[in-house]
């Protein structure tokens, strides 16, 4: 018997993709030459830039720069971004020239945010029961990488390394011996910077920061990259702060800040803008946060930050947050939507003491298990976040050293998960703000 063959279903397959793809380039042709083809290309690439084939299929190697300045013509959250300029307080920051999307580094994520457990006190546990339980455990919380949509609060339990070795020596552990001001002038008082500088990827580097060096790991990630620097606490005269202190301050935050809403006594005088899996990029999106307003018990209420602020006075503004937009975007990305959420802040509280915290580092065990969520990631980040202070109203906490061992790894008997904070560990946290307030 003669044995059947595939060949002609397999020609025509083949002959109908053939067809397809002349059909589709020719009406890209015909649209583009009718004048509204590269808007409908656009518009099919904004909405889905969101999904992660792009990235599965044509691999890191993928010259993106060219598709991103096409999403930027079609994203008007984006192109309002980029169009946006303003001083903030009285700098030469301008949001608007960051993220140009000419290099690498796209601004939005593609994936969804995984549903896991990030550390939240389990029920029954409060700031009198056992302090070495875990803090906010029933939601998921952490950052968000481009290529798997997942942050530091949306960790999971894979091992593995990053394309990077970032994980062989994490960066900011606040070693060094001398500041350096990484082109701005030397480190001589005499030849210190007056105006803020930008570095080639255009970071901008605040004068009012002192930094120490140590040598950088060579990365590959279009997210971030070793700068060989680390941002110290900006040097000023700090006072210890009593309690009521913090009466009239703001805590903006995820779910680090919610540890410190439960653990500082601070809930019952302060508000608290937490989130499990708060991000920036997710706040210049419009998302809501919830409000823990200062004495009311409860879950809290959805609300639009800069409407809240609008309508409540505060004179202390703390920040704590980035761990959550390791994967969106690049770390100039970051710096300028962090901007914008400084002159929000400042346009609602013009008097107000503004101070930016530092993210905490990973454990050793956890560093880079997930792509984005390494120290190197970490330290670069809070690189963006010093370098927006001016010493003024503006100032940069980094409470990295309390935690973190030699080699700069958050302490593994102070975590329980490698990210977050034992519930009694916060109140070191706490007392690391009250020893440094800006008192006037």
């Amino acid at each position: 018997m003669k044995k059947k063959t595939r060949a002609p279903f397999l020609t025509m397959v083949s002959v109908l993709a053939c067809l397809s793809l002349l059909f589709g380039g020719f009406r890209m042709v015909m649209m583009r030459q009718s004048g509204n083809g590269e808007e409908i290309i656009k518009a099919y690439l904004n909405a889905h830039r969101d999904r992660p084939f792009l990235a599965d299929l044509l691999g890191d190697d993928f010259p993106f720069s060219t598709l991103e300045a096409i999403l930027e013509g079609a994203d008007p959250f984006v192109a309002e971004r980029l169009a946006d300029a303003g001083d903030l307080a009285g700098s030469e920051f301008d949001p608007g020239d960051f993220g140009d999307g000419s290099g690498e580094g796209a601004d939005a994520p593609s994936g969804e945010d995984l549903d896991v457990v990030s550390g939240d006190t389990p029920e029954g546990t409060d700031a009198s029961g056992d302090e070495n339980t875990p803090a906010h455990e029933d939601d998921p919380d952490l950052t968000g990488d481009p290529a798997t949509g997942m942050g530091a609060d949306d960790v999971t339990d894979q091992g593995g390394t990053g394309a990077d070795g970032a994980g062989d020596q994490p960066a900011g552990d606040g070693s060094g011996d001398g500041s350096v001001d990484d082109g701005g002038g030397a480190s001589e008082d005499s030849d210190k910077p007056t105006e803020p500088w930008l570095d080639e990827d255009g970071l901008q580097y605040s004068p009012c920061t002192e930094y120490t060096a140590y040598e950088p790991i060579p990365t590959d990630s279009r997210y971030y990259k070793d700068r060989g620097l680390t941002a110290l606490t900006t040097s000023y005269e700090y006072g210890y702060a009593e309690d009521d202190y913090f009466a009239d301050a703001a805590f903006i935050g995820d779910s680090r800040m919610l540890g410190l809403h439960d653990y500082s006594g601070w809930k019952e005088t302060s508000d608290f803008y937490c989130e499990n899996g708060f991000s920036v990029y997710k706040w210049m999106k419009g998302e809501q946060v919830t409000l823990l307003k200062a004495g009311v018990p409860g879950k809290g209420e959805k609300v639009d930050l800069q409407t809240a602020f609008s309508e409540h006075s505060y004179s202390k503004v703390y920040i704590m947050a980035g761990m959550n937009d390791l994967g969106y975007g690049d770390t100039v990305m970051f710096q300028g939507w962090m901007g914008e959420l400084l002159m929000m802040v400042r346009q609602t509280q013009p008097q107000a003491v503004i101070y930016l915290i530092g993210n905490l580092h990973i454990s050793r065990e956890k560093d880079d298990t997930q792509p984005a969520m390494n120290n190197i990631n970490t330290n670069d980040k809070n690189l963006a976040l010093a370098g927006l202070v001016n010493g003024e109203d503006i100032f940069y906490l980094d409470p990295n050293p309390l935690f973190c061992d030699e080699d700069g790894y958050l302490q593994e008997e102070i975590t329980f998960d490698g990210y977050h904070l034992y519930a009694k560990n916060y109140s070191e946290l706490a007392d690391f703000l009250r020893e440094h307030a800006v008192i006037r």
